[in-house]
């Protein structure tokens, strides 16, 4: 499985790289738009939804409410910050559906919105931070190495030291000893940040916020382990070798990406 993985990162990695650098910005919120539909797919079969015609109309749905935030951001330079708000809003929401209620499994409707929640905003946020100004890829980049770098130290350290399970009602392979992991690799990657002047806001602001983010995107890996666990499935999907579905290997960012751009906004 590990060398699927790899692999798999190795074939993806350079066509997106390519995307985020050298491509016109809007190729990149096409790019960005169609791994989120994809994702939307995916929820659609962790929700409940048994028909196929069902799945489809929540993805077009999905899909029409992405191209309307790119054209409301377009229009209305607040919209931005209102999406932050309900993002962050739902997460902190999600933080205590983890903790007190995991086993609580919502209805298809009720399933369907926080599959909304979760993706429109992530939408938003990666494309704008990606057209912030010219360092926006580099950013960009910073978030994605400090997201999945953080989530392969978790791996590696809780495969090696794990024995306090995280949340055995939703993740049971996840460790305390993982997490302690994620933020040892996360407090490297902030170091790279700080050499290569992707830091805003000062020093100590930046480093809390990117801890900050890491933090919330277990949240969010979490949060998709919970509806997973739901309808008793391992991955979200297939189409990646060796990481499940898009859903399994952009849940963390969903979570992460809107909390990082969020901190952004507000440090400006």
């Amino acid at each position: 499985m590990l060398k699927a993985r790899i692999l798999t990162a190795l074939a993806v990695a350079p066509p997106v790289l390519a995307v985020m650098f050298l491509a016109p910005p809007f190729l990149f919120e096409a790019l960005v738009g169609a791994v989120i539909i994809g994702a939307a797919w995916e929820w659609s079969g962790l929700m409940g939804c048994a028909s196929r015609i069902g799945r489809v109309l929540y993805t077009l749905v999905v899909a029409m409410l992405v191209i309307a935030a790119g054209v409301w951001m377009a229009d209305d330079s607040r919209a931005f910050t209102y999406l932050i708000v309900v993002s962050l809003a739902w997460w902190a929401f999600a933080f205590a559906w983890l903790a007190i209620g995991p086993a609580r499994q919502p209805g298809t409707a009720i399933a369907g919105l926080c599959g909304v929640l979760t993706l429109v905003p992530a939408f938003a946020a990666l494309t704008a931070l990606h057209a912030w100004d010219e360092f926006g890829p580099w950013r960009l980049l910073y978030l994605l190495a400090l997201v999945w770098l953080a989530d392969i130290g978790a791996y590696f350290f809780g495969r090696a030291f794990g024995r306090t399970k995280l949340a055995p009602r939703v993740s049971p392979g996840k460790t305390w000893e993982g997490v302690a992991g994620a933020f040892v690799v996360a407090a490297l990657v902030i170091t790279a940040g700080f050499y290569f002047s992707l830091d805003f806001g000062g020093p100590v602001a930046f480093a809390v916020f990117s801890l900050a983010t890491v933090a919330l995107s277990i949240v969010g890996d979490l949060a998709e382990s919970m509806f997973k666990r739901h309808q008793g499935v391992k991955d979200s999907g297939t189409l990646l070798p060796g990481h499940g579905g898009l859903l399994d290997r952009i849940d963390s960012l969903t979570s992460a990406g809107p909390l990082f751009v969020g901190g952004m906004l507000w440090l400006a």
